[in-house]
């Protein structure tokens, strides 16, 4: 099994060496490729990792809790909030990223007032992310057993 495990690494391994390659030798203009020519901009690769990973972090933290509430939403009795949460979801999954990106950017960014294209970035995709977040608590609320609650029940829970 190990040999197995280490044997479909090196194929994996060597797949992406050979299409590197590839990639780096069927470039148009490879007479000037300097692979070099990267490292001249540290300062511009630092702050684009640092920028990336911060984004990534507050969008995850509040898709996070818009996803909550979205859930609570589609569980409410009252239809009205009910539909929202599951247009809203359903309008978002068929929407493509960047689409939802450039709309958000005009139809909520602009209107709004905001001209930090680091807020608007943010905002629009922790709305992209929130039905997916929605859908994680949906999927983990639904994974928990009926003899769980019964549980609950007998212990003087509640189902919340």
């Amino acid at each position: 099994m190990k040999k197995n495990k280490a044997f479909n690494i090196g194929i994996a391994i060597a797949f992406y060496g050979l299409l590197i390659s590839f990639i780096i030798f069927a470039y148009p203009g490879r007479s000037n490729f300097r692979i070099e020519a990267i490292f001249q901009y540290p300062n511009f690769l630092v702050t684009g990792f640092i920028n990336t990973i911060s984004v990534s972090l507050i969008v995850l933290f509040s898709s996070t809790i818009l996803g909550f509430v979205l859930y609570l939403l589609s569980k409410s009795d009252m239809l009205a909030f009910k539909y929202i949460s599951n247009i809203f979801s359903e309008v978002i999954f068929g929407t493509p990223t960047l689409v939802f990106v450039i709309v958000a950017y005009y139809f909520i960014a602009i209107p709004l007032n905001i001209t930090n294209r680091y807020l608007a970035g943010v905002i629009a995709f922790s709305l992209f992310m929130a039905p997916y977040m929605r859908n994680a608590f949906m999927g983990a609320m639904q994974s928990i057993d009926q003899t769980q609650y019964q549980a609950m029940k007998v212990l003087g829970f509640t189902n919340y």
